[in-house]
């Protein structure tokens, strides 16, 4: 797509509302007529299309990174405060 292209799709406002969008987008959160919307303009606009990718890659990139647990003993005395709080509650 061509800088002009661009220019006149962001200028027209479907850029704008895919990208106000983009986070409830890709967490599928839009009703039936936004997500439509969404996915016909993604279809035609390389600039949007591309900034879906950038946000897929990046969260793909925070889920490969975020796997560690925490220690079990950790994940035991949080399970035990749990059951505590809620059998005493203040």
């Amino acid at each position: 797509m061509s800088e002009d292209k661009i220019e006149d799709c962001i200028e027209s406002g479907d850029c704008a509302e895919v990208l106000e969008n983009l986070f409830a987008y890709m967490d599928g959160q839009l009703s039936e007529d936004p997500q439509h919307r969404v996915d016909v303009h993604i279809n035609k606009c390389q600039y949007c299309r591309d900034a879906v990718d950038v946000e897929a890659h990046l969260r793909e990139i925070l889920r490969s990174a975020c796997v560690q647990q925490a220690p079990a003993s950790l994940r035991l005395r949080i399970k035990q405060e749990i059951r505590f709080r809620a059998k005493n509650p203040r």
